[in-house]
This record gives C-alpha cells, sequence and structure tokens, in this order.
C-alpha cells in the first residue's frame, strides 16, 4: 500500500531565486507542493502581509519570514518550527535609491531629512520588530549621520 504524498503550502516573495519554486520548475520529492507568490510589503500575485498570514494566522504550512519575525511569534507561543534555509542574503543597505534629478549625492547629505522606508507592518508579530528599516536606519547613524533622533 502505498502513502499519499504530503502536501504542503509554502508562501514566498518574487525573487529571482524562488522562481523556479513558483513556476513549477523545481518541487520536493513526496510533496504535493503548492507554491505561492505572497509579499510582505509590496503584494504578490497572492496578496500580502506573508509574515502575518504565516505567524499570526498559520495560513500556510511554510513561508519565507525574517528571523526577528520568526523569534517574535516564538516568544509570544506560536507553535513553529525554523528550518535554517535562507535565499535572500542582501546588505539592505545596497537598496537606496534616489530620483535621478535628485541633489543627493551620498548618504551624508540625508543628515535632517525624512526617509521613507517602505517596510512597514502593523500586523501584532512585527509592528515592532526593528526589521530592515530599523537596520537602515542604525547603520546611516553609526556610519554617515550619527544619532538622529534628538
Amino acid at each position: 500500500m502505498s502513502m499519499a504524498n504530503l502536501r504542503m503550502t509554502l508562501a514566498v516573495a518574487h525573487y529571482d531565486r524562488h522562481v523556479p519554486l513558483l513556476d513549477g520548475t523545481v518541487g520536493i520529492p513526496d510533496v504535493d507542493l503548492t507554491v505561492k507568490e505572497v509579499g510582505q510589503s509590496i503584494p504578490g500575485r497572492d496578496g500580502s502581509d506573508r509574515h502575518g498570514r504565516m505567524l499570526n494566522d498559520g495560513e500556510f504550512e511554510a513561508a519565507e519570514v525574517s528571523l526577528s519575525s520568526y523569534l517574535m511569534a516564538k516568544d509570544r507561543g506560536r507553535p513553529l518550527t525554523a528550518m535554517p534555509i535562507v535565499p535572500r542574503r542582501l546588505f539592505c543597505q545596497s537598496l537606496f535609491f534616489v530620483h535621478a534629478q535628485s541633489a543627493l549625492n551620498g548618504p551624508e547629505d540625508l543628515a535632517g531629512k525624512r526617509v521613507g522606508i517602505n517596510h512597514l507592518s502593523d500586523h501584532p508579530v512585527s509592528a515592532s520588530q526593528g526589521g530592515p528599516g530599523a537596520r537602515v536606519q542604525r547603520a546611516l547613524e553609526e556610519h554617515h549621520l550619527g544619532d538622529q533622533r534628538q
């Protein structure tokens, strides 16, 4: 008697390294895998708020989430197990964009200015975790601007 395959739904963002999962080119042996493109701050094909949908609602069997979101969920008693798979190893500070005609030439030109970060969240697990926006702020302050919270 053969056993049925495990059924699993995986939620990931649309990054180049996830395309083989999203388009079905690769899968997991003996698993009927459904891969959903769920963004975090920018909606994907299957919506947004991946962290909240996974960590608060348990909507998926597996999802790509930040380490800080996972740790906060565990601290709040969520029944989760982490898998040490890190497909997106990016240095956040390299992702600064300015308009082509901006007068900004470097990080030091941001002193005293307001800077927008597109990674904001209001769900309970990650609202105050200090994710990418906080890391970028700390890096700018440490390496270029000094403490800007005066």
